[in-house]
Formats: C-alpha cells, structure tokens, sequence
C-alpha cells in the first residue's frame, strides 16, 4: 500500500489499489502431464484482479515492480509459492468469469472463497492497547 500512496491510512478510497480475490481449486485435463502439481491445501489457490489507481508512486508499471520485488512479496518463509502478475488485456468480463469460476461453479462458498483488499477503517486494528480499550455494547 505504502508503495502506491504514501499514507494510505488516511488516503481517499480513490487513490488506493484495490484486490478482489477468489479461491480456486485445479481442474485436471485429459492430459494429466499438463496438470498443476497439487502439494498442499488439495491445489487451493487464489486468482485476484488488483485495480491500481494511475497515479502511483511506483515509477514502473505494476507487473515489473512485483517482478523486481518478488523476494518480498513471496516472504522469508515462502509460504506462497508463486506470484503471476500480467496485465488484462482480454475483456474484463472474461477475466472476471473465470477469476470467479470456482465461486459461480459453487465448488467454493462465496463467503469462505472471496478475499477484499484494503480493509474497511473500521476493520483496521486500533493504535491504541488492548487493554485501554472499552467493551463494544
């Protein structure tokens, strides 16, 4: 976010990047050699459209920059795999389609399957302590 708006706590939705993600599970062709090699989570994985707003920070277009910084966003632990980042150049409807081919095929519910990025304000954790702050009624 940092890397897109300066201060992006206080930023107007507008100026922000946003992430829609949906889960999605492998499908296996005829050609099993073809297939997605499946190690973990039975091949669960994610498909995001990321809208980023044009005026940024970056410098570089959004492909090279997590191309260049992809040591980053994989982390030290590498709990995620691999990072594809490309630009749409199809019609969105087509990109949306099958972004969220799992969810419309109701192999993944909508409520366990869709992930929005950045969080509401009121989401976000508080600066203050846990321990300052007052029961919700």
């Amino acid at each position: 976010m940092t890397r897109i708006h300066r201060k992006p706590r206080t930023a107007s939705p507008d100026e922000l990047p946003i992430l829609i993600g949906a889960a999605d599970l492998p499908v296996y062709k005829r050609d099993r050699d073809s297939s997605p090699l499946v190690r973990c989570n039975d091949g669960l994985h994610f498909h995001a459209p990321l809208l980023v707003p044009p005026a940024t920070r970056l410098g570089i277009p959004v492909e090279e920059h997590f191309r260049a910084n992809e040591a980053m966003y994989l982390g030290k632990r590498r709990l995620i795999q691999k990072l594809d980042v490309r630009p749409v150049t199809d019609s969105y409807e087509r990109v949306v389609d099958y972004v969220f081919k799992t969810i419309l095929r109701g192999r993944v519910l909508y409520d366990e399957g869709i992930l929005l990025l950045p969080r509401a304000r009121k989401e976000l954790a508080s600066t203050r302590s846990a321990c300052s702050m007052r029961p919700i009624d």
